[in-house]
């Protein structure tokens, strides 16, 4: 997925995550996000894998049922790999995210 094709995607997935009228609409939002952020990190193993460090660095930014959903799908890891509010893979603990 190129640029602006995950620009494109991740604004459908914020439109379906707050406008969702059901936790299962807004599931599908942010998992839409999540996937337009794992398309730009090559070296995140794979999609349910990065799901999990995501959530882990970006969950409590997004309270709800949809999060918890998606938390109990894709569990937090025992060994980040996401620093906190960031979405670049093997950015916790690196000094060059500040």
């Amino acid at each position: 997925m190129e640029y602006n094709e995950r620009e494109a995607y991740k604004t459908e997935g914020w439109k379906k995550f707050y406008s969702g009228e059901t936790p299962e609409e807004q599931v599908e939002g942010l998992f839409m996000v999540i996937e337009a952020h794992w398309h730009r990190n090559p070296k995140a193993p794979n999609l349910q894998k990065y799901a999990g460090h995501w959530l882990w660095a970006n969950a409590e930014r997004y309270r709800g049922e949809a999060v918890d959903i998606l938390v109990r799908k894709y569990p937090y890891p025992a060994k980040p790999k996401i620093k906190k509010r960031y979405s670049d893979w093997n950015s916790y603990n690196n000094p060059a995210y500040k």
